[in-house]
């Protein structure tokens, strides 16, 4: 799915299922980036920030592992916020109300 340069496939998946999303080429990629980044730093503290798609993996991510994580205009369906978990949004952007 990823070899097909769009974000709009994920955004399908993500849009019929949560749970489902996370079993996606790019939430696949970015959990294995980031479960390396934590064995490979281990005792460090992380930043997670994530724009739009990248947002919905930064809260699914967001762990007491992390310092802040942190959404610009995330795609959103009412997840739960973790208490060190931001979003910003912008005005005008209809995917991320």
């Amino acid at each position: 799915m990823e070899n097909l340069g769009t974000d709009w496939i994920n955004n399908l998946i993500f849009l019929v299922s949560d749970p489902g999303y996370t079993l996606s080429p790019r939430y696949q990629t970015a959990l294995k980036m980031y479960e390396g980044a934590i064995k490979k730093y281990k005792g460090f503290k992380f930043e997670l920030i994530g724009h739009s798609q990248s947002g919905v993996i930064v809260n699914n991510l967001c762990s007491d592992k992390v310092n802040n994580c942190i959404s610009l205009n995330p795609a959103y369906k009412n997840a739960y916020l973790k208490n060190n978990e931001y979003i910003i949004r912008s005005t005008g952007d209809v995917v991320s109300k």
